[in-house]
């Protein structure tokens, strides 16, 4: 293996061998699940096996010339395809990193060198929204170079997603050339959303699902990167199989815990002036993962009431479930739960975040204070 660190699907990995060494391999294969499991890395270790110089079946032997290149992410037959910035204007047939400056461009490669080194690193450049036309007719150019007998050409395209963002003509593209595949060219496209790739491009591709990380591989990850970081449990609990995610909150833990513990006593006290200080950037992103923590805490309080204990997420408010559930034994906290995810479903469809949040809050109080809080979701009045 090319990587040291990947919790490999034995199960994905196993059925993407078998494909090579039957020789079937498909021309296009489409590689979806949850954000942070390692899609990548598992095509780049596809890609890997495929090219090896040691003819393994089961998996690339990580030390050849072929597989040091691959580690470098400098291999002439492997071709990325991410999500850029259109710094600067360019033709229709320039070459893509041309719409790049300079600056950008050398995060690119630096990104590219972290991916070669740490399978769970997600590329991310500013502004990069979309996978632009350029990228893709690039693929164009490079599949008609000749390629050594014997070995593939991948090209492997990062949040495919985003090919029809804002519009379909990256994915229009992508079609014409999986409809007419060229010899021992292969195309691997990876989202963590599948339902936004367009029907005909997914009538042409092999689907491959990865399913989450178990929190106990999660735990092992977090023990290498972290040796003294102490929360790992709750961090792996926290991440929901998301290893992006796990090593945000090993970096923003205590922060994200003041938030928090701000969050629960805003609620506590009915202060709508110190919840809305929590949400006081407009980041979406940043919002919706702080209410991610609001849920698993008021999921705590669901748990407790019903003496799941060993099912809780924060140990440390263990004195604080148990106040307030003698506090509201009646109430139902997962009516709790589904206002918070409805507000989060409201501002990804751009909604206003100042007034979800403060909705959000005047309905978390009326489910709190009502006696007749069960099918009382209004939420939807204050934002349409």
């Amino acid at each position: 293996m090319i990587y040291n660190n990947l919790i490999l699907n034995k199960y994905v990995f196993k059925k993407l061998t078998s494909f090579h060494n039957k020789n079937h391999l498909p021309n296009a294969f489409i590689f979806h699940g949850s954000e942070g499991v390692g899609k990548e890395a598992h095509a780049l270790e596809f890609f890997a096996f495929i090219n090896c110089m040691e003819n393994n079946i089961n998996e690339a032997c990580g030390t050849c010339k072929s597989c040091n290149k691959v580690k470098k992410i400098q291999h002439e037959l492997l071709n990325l395809i991410v999500p850029l910035p259109k710094t600067k204007p360019i033709g229709k047939n320039s070459n893509p990193l041309n719409a790049l400056s300079n600056k950008e461009q050398a995060e690119l490669i630096n990104q590219f060198s972290k991916k070669g080194v740490e399978p769970y690193h997600k590329i991310v450049l500013d502004k990069a929204n979309t996978i632009i036309i350029n990228s893709i007719k690039s693929i164009k150019n490079s599949s008609s170079l000749s390629i050594p007998e014997g070995q593939v050409k991948l090209h492997l395209i990062f949040e495919a997603d985003k090919l029809c963002y804002p519009r379909q003509e990256s994915a229009n593209a992508l079609l014409k050339m999986l409809e007419e595949p060229k010899e021992n060219n292969i195309f691997i496209l990876v989202t963590s959303d599948i339902s936004k790739i367009i029907d005909t491009i997914l009538s042409r591709c092999v689907p491959i699902f990865f399913k989450d990380i178990s929190s106990n591989n999660i735990e092992e990850i977090i023990s290498k990167k972290s040796k003294r970081f102490k929360e790992k449990m709750v961090v792996a609990k926290l991440c929901q199989g998301n290893i992006h995610k796990a090593f945000d909150l090993i970096n923003s833990f205590d922060e994200k815990m003041k938030v928090l513990n701000a969050l629960i006593n805003s609620i506590k006290s009915n202060n709508i002036n110190l919840w809305n200080a929590q949400f006081n950037r407009k980041n979406k992103a940043y919002i919706c993962d702080n209410l991610d923590l609001l849920i698993f805490f008021f999921r705590d309080l669901d748990f407790i009431k019903h003496n799941n204990i060993s099912e809780i997420y924060f140990s440390r408010f263990i004195n604080l479930y148990n106040e307030y559930n003698n506090q509201n034994n009646e109430i139902n906290w997962n009516d709790c739960v589904k206002l918070i995810s409805d507000a989060q479903n409201y501002l990804f469809r751009n909604g206003y975040p100042r007034l979800i949040s403060a909705a959000l809050f005047i309905e978390i109080q009326n489910i709190i204070s009502s006696k007749n809080h069960c099918n009382n979701f209004a939420l939807n009045e204050w934002v349409a």
